[in-house]
């Protein structure tokens, strides 16, 4: 009966020790490499509330353009339509939040090997009082074609963000290329 209690003791301190173990000294270790990773640097400093002017640009010349009046958004080219002032705030916080994944160069010997010297979209950010605007350029896709190279317009550095923000902006485009969207009343 003494080796049944013995073993049944040693069972117990077998299973504490294990608990103990994997989710006490594990976890604190899983905890310290969540606090290791840095965070990311977001592309854009604008505070949305300042924000009065947006310009989309592609590379083969279609633009869209709204801008702020009163508090309202309205585009006005490549056409003049007052808008859902929602729909606009959720694509300035969808940019506001845009964080650069990584930094790929600080001089680029070329812009070309990024499809940066052609960029294919251009997204400008005017805030009140801001001069110059706020510019990104996005180029090529990154072979794993779940980030863009970008660049923003005031320096060289080349770095890559999430492939999503390309989805974004052809949003844009899309709704206005079939009429519909934020800036277009049902049968317009």
């Amino acid at each position: 009966m003494g080796y049944k209690k013995t073993f049944l003791f040693l069972l117990i301190l077998l299973v504490l020790g294990g608990y103990y173990y994997f989710f006490e000294t594990k976890s604190k270790e899983a905890k310290e490499k969540v606090e290791k990773i840095p965070e990311l640097k977001k592309v854009f400093t604008f505070s949305q509330e300042k924000v009065i002017d947006i310009r989309i640009s592609r590379g083969s010349g279609e633009e869209i353009h709204y801008q702020k009046t009163n508090s309202s958004w309205q585009m006005v080219k490549p056409l003049v339509s007052q808008g859902d002032t929602s729909a606009l705030d959720d694509f300035l916080e969808a940019m506001r939040n845009l964080s650069e994944i990584e930094s790929i160069t600080e001089q680029p010997s070329s812009l070309k090997e990024f499809g940066l010297d052609k960029p294919s979209l251009t997204l400008e950010f005017k805030t009140e009082g801001d001069i110059p605007p706020q510019t990104l350029l996005l180029g090529n896709d990154h072979p794993t074609h779940t980030m863009v190279y970008a660049r923003t317009s005031d320096s060289p550095r080349v770095f890559v963000v999430g492939s999503l923000i390309r989805w974004e902006v052809d949003k844009e485009f899309d709704n206005l290329k079939n009429k519909r969207g934020p800036f277009f009343k049902t049968g317009q």
